[in-house]
């Protein structure tokens, strides 16, 4: 009888491994993305801004070590403005593990300089705070409010300055829209052509999608 219970523990164990394993070895692919409206196209990095409404379109394809996330900006009106195409590898398929963005190419067209910064340091803090934080201000109960605050510096052309940003986002959640802004404060530059203060409100549409590749 023991010996019976042995050999059904172990036939029902080694289904058990085989099936995890089988699960860890399944390939799936992410397709997501969103549109952005805003009165006021901020570069890729904020010290630089279009100066105008704009359009984003941000695409991502992703496997589980690599993803591919062009980024198409347009005036509103339709002028291109800047393309970025990015790919990022993730050195294992865990969520906890680093990544690490290339661009392989960028376009621009008015609003930011077509050279990237010769030297840029930042200190980029961040949270997102559910109700539970927020019940004081009144904040109903599926939305969250995401802060990024930051400072950085940034050198170009032989010029240098030093700036504070900070990205707000109010989201709820299992909903595609959401509510961005962007501030970008210059505390001490002698960057010629940064402004200094760059804000913009915008409005954003998020897709994701998850597939199985056989």
């Amino acid at each position: 009888m023991h010996a019976n219970t042995a050999v059904l523990l172990l036939v029902l164990s080694t289904r058990s491994v085989l099936a995890q394993q089988a699960d860890s070895t399944r390939s799936f692919r992410t397709i997501g993305g969103a549109v952005t409206i805003t009165n006021n196209g901020i570069s890729l990095l904020p010290t630089f801004s279009l100066g105008e409404p704009a359009v984003i379109f941000d695409v991502s394809v992703a496997s589980r070590t690599l993803s591919f996330e062009p980024q198409f900006r347009f005036a509103l009106e339709g002028r291109p403005w800047s393309f970025i195409f990015w790919w990022q590898y993730n050195c294992c398929a865990r969520a906890d593990c680093p990544s690490m963005p290339v661009p392989t190419r960028r376009w621009s067209s008015g609003g930011c300089p077509r050279q990237p910064a010769r030297h840029l340091r930042s200190l980029s803090p961040s949270g997102t705070w559910p109700r539970s934080r927020l019940t004081s201000h009144g904040l109903p109960q599926r939305l969250h409010l995401r802060v990024s605050p930051q400072v950085y510096y940034l050198r170009m052309d032989g010029r240098e300055g030093v700036y504070a940003t900070a990205t707000v986002s109010l989201l709820r959640r299992n909903f595609p829209l959401s509510i961005q802004t962007i501030i970008n404060q210059s505390i001490n530059t002698s960057i010629l052509a940064a402004e200094d203060l760059v804000w913009n409100l915008s409005l954003i549409y998020s897709f994701r999608s998850e597939y199985e590749s056989r």
